[in-house]
């Protein structure tokens, strides 16, 4: 009898215990599924030939729910994700070896992984089957994923089950890693696996085959989940379960972001159209230049298109800012959707008497169109042969004017002539990039920098810092390093994977920041409230888009991952109180105008304006920046809801307009 009473009660406590179980705190919602039933075998994420940091495609990189983070700039990278089809069923393949000829690693810190799900994600459980097709390095589940080398992993790793936290480098191309848990695995290629893994808080709890288990604590798990894999490999099925109490947290905690980022952008002035302008007759991708050619104080916008080869000058259109046609000289012919490449091109009053001309050079000439009529003045042959992308200007003679031409390939070749085109001097450099003018010792002449090089006046060599740096120069720029009391005037590197780089100017090395792979540079004031200038970085190979933001003595201040991916670290004097915004992109959905801690600022409107290029100057007369955006068909001009701005406004100096490219390093310093 107490037997049979125990029993029953026994029976009822386990009922209540398992209906209690059932209350929105342990109840689990699948919040991401894919089984890749959906997508169409062959397909791949979008990629192209183009610069993403020029050339914005929100597409680019996108499969489905999936985007791919990662970028290596060995072939085959991009095309590594694919949907494939076996017995009527769709799988995600992964076909790209991360080794080279001699079985080594081609990278160790840029893996083929492949992300979806939300930044806020935590509190969530994970299960997907794969099939890994050889035993090398990683291939299994990514968690807790920041930004590409900032993720946690759970998968095999030759014949291991391995738990493993990435974190960003310190050294150029050498991970952190740090092995969570790690367990022996008898397993086979060809060999179907299945992993589940369990976030609450600060813990994980992973499985793989239902048989090997391990846990962690004291960790930070929030962030998206992702796929990763060294080597060729199946990827079945993937779910994602939130608790019913996680999603209502979650939610939450999205309103109240929201909300936060809607009062910030509430201190800021809103964007409104100012000019749009129908440009399919003679639109063009990334080959805009601006400047007064007419004389009336306003900038002309000069659109120049490539010919029938794509790599010279076809045309040049030019229109006044109510959208004009004021000359035409050329052929015209409509380039092909995005391109990477800059034509030589420039607005400049090259001789000093007022009026400025349209220069350009084209097959082993210099060509100078008047400004105002587009009537060819004069045409001279480069001396010697070159085949050029970047023409700027400088003053190597003292003579208070930038009246020599330089003439760089980006790579090595650098050319200087004087205002009638004869040759002053040439050099050959160890590497390229965009050149740039600055007078280093103050005697009113500029030295050129390109790549690693320092170059005088007279086209000497005066050093090169790239001889220990095993990697390209993706640009330079000229900085003041603030310690305590003492300044510093300085060169800083994009050095790609070997980071940021300060050098004196006697070619000293100051500071080396290990960010991942550096492709560009902004120098602003991007806080008021800090001194001098900080600098920005944006990454395109490794993690793509990777931004740090680095104060006057050269430290880290912050690090974040923008939605839209590498961008060129423009400077846009918005707000016209002396701090300035970064752009990532003109996108709606994720790009904007940003402040020195990647907060979103300034948002575009949702109003269908093109994205694919942009380029931030003042055109109204208020000091302060507008922003012109530009595809093949249109471009908009946007500028600030309470333009014109009263008062006192900073006027920041940059690269004159007449030196600008696409390619270069941005630079905008202090002045009202």
């Amino acid at each position: 009898m107490i037997r049979e009473l125990f029993n029953s009660r026994f029976i009822q406590i386990v009922f209540l215990i398992l209906i209690s179980s059932c209350s929105g705190n342990v109840i689990q919602t699948t919040v991401f599924t894919d089984d890749f039933q959906e997508l169409e075998p062959g397909d791949r994420p979008y990629f192209d030939s183009s610069d993403p940091a020029i050339c914005y495609d929100a597409l680019r990189g996108k499969l489905g729910s999936w985007s791919v983070p990662s970028a290596l700039r060995q072939d085959g990278f991009d095309r590594a994700w694919v949907i494939r089809n076996e017995g009527g069923v769709n799988y995600l393949a992964q076909t790209f070896t991360n080794l080279n000829d001699k079985n080594s690693p081609l990278s160790l810190v840029t893996h083929p992984m492949i992300v979806a799900g939300e930044n806020l994600w935590s509190d969530y459980s994970i299960d997907v089957e794969f099939t890994p097709l050889a035993k090398f390095d990683k291939c299994g589940v990514v968690f807790g994923y920041k930004h590409p080398a900032n993720f946690y992993f759970f998968g095999v790793e030759g014949n291991t089950v391995t738990l493993k936290h990435i974190q960003q480098s310190v050294t150029p191309l050498r991970p952190i890693e740090t092995t969570l848990d790690i367990r022996p695995l008898v397993w086979s290629p060809g060999e179907r696996l299945n992993a589940t893994i369990t976030v609450r808080r600060n813990k994980v709890t992973t499985i793989l085959n239902d048989s090997i288990s391990m846990y962690a604590e004291n960790l930070s798990l929030e962030g998206r989940i992702g796929l990763i894999s060294d080597l060729p490999a199946k990827f079945h099925n993937v779910e994602v379960k939130l608790l019913d109490s996680e999603q209502r947290k979650l939610s939450r905690r999205k309103r109240q972001l929201t909300r936060r980022s809607e009062i910030h952008q509430s201190t800021h002035p809103e964007m409104v159209r100012w000019k749009k302008f129908d440009t399919g007759e003679f639109g063009t991708n990334q080959n805009i230049r601006l400047g007064d050619l007419n004389g009336d104080g306003n900038k002309e916008i000069v659109f120049v298109r490539p010919d029938a080869s794509g790599s010279e000058i076809g045309s040049v259109s030019v229109i006044n800012l109510e959208g004009e046609l004021l000359w035409q000289y050329g052929q015209l012919l409509k380039p092909d959707g995005c391109s990477s490449v800059e034509l030589p091109v420039q607005i400049h009053d090259l001789d000093g008497d007022g009026s400025r001309e349209v220069i350009f050079v084209k097959k082993g000439r210099i060509y100078i169109l008047d400004g105002r009529t587009g009537k060819q003045i004069r045409r001279t042959r480069i001396p010697g042969s070159g085949e050029f992308r970047s023409m700027i200007f400088g003053d190597l003679m003292g003579v208070g004017r930038d009246n020599c031409i330089l003439l760089s390939d980006r790579e090595h070749k650098l050319v200087a002539l004087n205002e009638k085109g004869e040759l002053i001097w040439e050099q050959e450099t160890t590497s390229g990039s965009q050149p740039m003018v600055y007078d280093m010792d103050k005697d009113g002449r500029h030295e050129v920098l390109m790549g690693y090089s320092v170059i005088n006046p007279g086209g000497e060599l005066i050093y090169d810092v790239g001889a220990y740096i095993d990697d390209q120069c993706n640009g330079v720029s000229v900085y003041e390093m603030i310690e305590g009391e003492q300044t510093t005037p300085c060169l800083v590197y994009a050095a790609g994977d070997w980071g940021l780089l300060y050098y004196d100017f006697e070619g000293h090395l100051l500071k080396q920041n290990i960010l991942g792979h550096v492709s560009h540079i902004g120098i602003a004031d991007l806080d008021t409230d800090s001194p001098g200038l900080e600098v920005i970085t944006s990454n395109r190979w490794g993690s793509k888009g990777l931004t740090h933001v680095m104060d006057a003595n050269g430290m880290v201040r912050t690090s974040f991952l923008p939605e839209s991916g590498v961008f060129r670290c423009q400077a846009v004097n918005w707000k016209g109180d002396g701090e300035e915004f970064f752009i990532s992109s003109a996108d709606t959905i994720s790009g904007g105008l940003f402040d020195g801690e990647g907060q979103l600022s300034v948002v575009f409107p949702a109003d269908d304006h093109p994205v694919s290029y942009y380029l931030a100057t003042d055109l109204t007369g208020d000091a302060r920046d507008e922003i012109i955006l530009w595809d093949l068909n249109e471009l908009w001009i946007y500028t600030q809801d309470d333009n014109p701005r009263m008062g006192n406004t900073y006027s920041p100096r940059r690269i004159p307009l007449y030196n600008y490219s696409m390619h270069q390093m941005t630079r905008s310093t202090s002045e009202w």
